[in-house]
């Protein structure tokens, strides 16, 4: 949920940064679809590689491209460069969407399960 709701955030600030650069609304909405299709391009091969090898390594490999991606938001150096900016932008959001939320429910599983001990659960159990 947090993840979508960056996402969104993002989307809005992106839209007032196009409209700051100069482009037009054909160009912003094909900004849009570029991030919107990178991402869905790339969600399955980094579910492929959270699978097989690591959660952190998809976080580390999302982060760097997205480090890319805003150094060449930053730059700005024309409508190519914005293009593929957004492009990164989307490849990252793909790798660190499904990898966050299956660290975070990983470590409230491994929580719950030191927590709960026998005797919690018998008098629980029988507490009327």
């Amino acid at each position: 949920m947090s993840i979508a709701a960056g996402v969104g955030s993002f989307g809005v600030l992106d839209i007032v940064y196009f409209k700051q650069a100069g482009l037009s609304l054909a160009a912003i909405g094909l900004m849009m679809l570029c991030f919107n299709s990178a991402v869905t391009v790339a969600e399955l091969p980094f579910a492929l590689l959270f699978d097989r090898h690591s959660t952190k390594l998809s976080l580390y490999i999302g982060f760097s491209i997205r480090i890319c991606a805003f150094i060449l938001f930053a730059l700005n150096w024309g409508f190519s460069f914005l293009l593929l900016a957004q492009a990164l932008a989307g490849i990252a959001t793909a790798a660190a969407s499904g990898t966050t939320t299956a660290l975070v429910l990983n470590e409230v599983k491994e929580q719950s399960y030191k927590n709960m001990s026998i005797e919690k659960v018998s008098l629980r159990f029988f507490r009327v």
